[in-house]
């Protein structure tokens, strides 16, 4: 169903066809750069159909997503960046200026957009296997220095092949997005429902505040 709507932001929305091939384009425009089966990329956009279109890109290269929250304190922020050690980091105009100074190649993905859109939408080739690395995500560390932790897709697919059999996800559900994608429970809310071909709303910070705007 390539028309069907995957995503809505605050701004609007895209269909499966499109989110997939610009996703594509991204994906081909960091592949070169480095971006394979584990290799971590960081992703500081927010919570945004552009973040999404980030996300999936490294996903479709080989790698594997760092979000980056860029509400983080400063010396978070460099921690994560310097323990991660990624080659690219995706971010958008608005969040770059949080992050710290990097030997990353950082690529903003509104502002470089007419230049990756010259690459092809078309599907890449899967190298990817169940053991390679989805995810890190960097504890809270409150216990102490934060820690990366390491998820492979394997994980992925059996924590949501194992709650279908209660769910029974379908095209017809709607997904509301409330998590940031530096917190795991974003990984639930995200592949529900696009895995079962329904779409998800990416809730605003300040709707998820106001419950009558919920």
């Amino acid at each position: 169903s390539p028309e069907a709507i995957a995503v809505t932001d605050e701004r609007g929305g895209l269909t499966y066809q499109q989110l997939n091939e610009r996703a594509n384009q991204l994906a081909r425009y960091i592949k070169p750069l480095g971006v394979g089966p584990d290799v971590l990329v960081g992703l500081c956009a927010g919570r945004n159909v552009d973040a999404l279109v980030g996300l999936l890109s490294i996903l479709k290269a080989g790698g594997a997503y760092v979000p980056i929250d860029s509400s983080m304190p400063d010396e978070r922020l460099q921690l994560l960046l310097e323990d991660s050690k990624p080659p690219v980091v995706l971010t958008l105009e608005e969040f770059e200026s949080a992050l710290p100074e990097t030997t990353s190649r950082v690529i903003c993905i509104d502002r470089d957009w007419n230049e990756i859109a010259r690459e092809s939408a078309e599907r890449l080739v899967d190298e990817v296997t169940a053991e390679n690395l989805a995810y890190v995500i960097y504890t809270s560390g409150s216990t102490g220095q934060p820690k990366g932790v390491a998820v492979t897709h394997g994980h992925v697919l059996r924590l949501l092949a194992a709650c279908e059999r209660h769910f029974s996800f379908s095209s017809s559900d709607v997904w509301s997005l409330l998590h940031s994608f530096a917190f795991d429970f974003s990984v639930w809310e995200l592949w529900g429902a696009l895995l079962g071909g329904g779409s998800v709303v990416l809730v605003p910070y300040w709707v998820q505040r106001d419950p009558r705007a919920l």
